[in-house]
């Protein structure tokens, strides 16, 4: 295992790619933090905390590694990497964990680069964080766990599929209806149950609209189905930490470490058994 890391993290720092997205997750901080300090806090006047925008790369973080994933570790079997491994008696359930464990650290990294370069400009002009520090940590924690969820997801299609112009197309295309369909349940979620009343004036005509049901309002077994999809499935919580909206992220993180241990396992069990050509 020790030598599957080393040769594959030296390919990592290698791979051009990777340092795109890095320098892309790095210019969205520096983005995000100057226009929060010129436009939100200059013109508007807003009072605002360096953790406000702090977990914003989670979106970005699920994208981008989406493509880093598919290239690296699809270019593996591309090259014959792969085949080689197994010729010279490296075991294919450490073959699959190398990959995950370098492309979900890639996927920290990414992140790291977009709280460097947001602190860079978030600590001198907003001064110190205003939120609770453990609290803080609870949300960088369960962001990091969904990150390595994602790269967990990816890898298992990346490593499963030795085509890799397809796993490409599977990760994006999955990824963005992933991020859709979260959209969707949360609108869903954040419809109210009564529609509230209103007044109107037209000329000499007044009136008040009374209260009544939101017939898209979601109760029942729906609503407790979409709750708990928007709290495991990663792009629910990618949206929930992005917007630091969620009151649990302690059950956010336990939900990712289900699935990278679910998808890994079931990943090493199916990469066993597969035919390497």
């Amino acid at each position: 295992m020790r030598k599957l890391l080393s040769a594959n993290f030296a390919r990592l720092f290698k791979d051009k790619i990777f340092w795109i997205c890095m320098i892309l997750m790095a210019a969205i901080g520096f983005y995000v933090y100057i226009t929060s300090v010129v436009r939100e806090m200059g013109q508007f006047g807003l009072d605002l905390a360096p953790e406000d925008n702090l977990f914003g790369f989670c979106m970005f973080t699920a994208i981008f590694q989406s493509v880093f994933v598919s290239i690296f570790v699809g270019t593996e079997y591309n090259d014959g990497t792969i085949r080689n491994k197994l010729a010279v008696g490296h075991y294919r359930p450490a073959i699959y964990l190398s990959n995950v464990i370098v492309c979900a650290a890639a996927g920290l990294l990414m992140c790291l680069a977009y709280i460097a370069a947001a602190l860079v400009i978030g600590l001198p002009a907003m001064g110190g964080f205003e939120t609770n520090p453990g609290t803080v940590l609870l949300y960088a924690g369960a962001s990091f766990l969904m990150s390595i969820s994602f790269s967990a997801i990816f890898t298992f299609v990346a490593i499963l599929i030795q085509n890799r112009s397809i796993v490409a197309v599977i990760n994006i295309v999955g990824v963005f209806t992933l991020l859709m369909a979260a959209v969707y349940m949360q609108t869903m979620l954040s419809e109210p149950e009564i529609q509230k009343n209103y007044s109107y004036a037209v000329g000499q005509d007044t009136g008040t609209i009374q209260e009544e049901p939101n017939p898209n309002y979601v109760d029942g077994i729906q609503r407790d189905i979409y709750t708990f999809l928007n709290d495991f499935l990663p792009s629910g919580q990618t949206l929930a930490l992005t917007a630091g909206e969620s009151p649990y992220p302690q059950r956010l993180a336990l939900y990712s470490g289900i699935i990278i241990a679910a998808v890994s396992g079931a990943g090493i069990l199916i990469f066993r058994k597969k035919d390497i050509r």
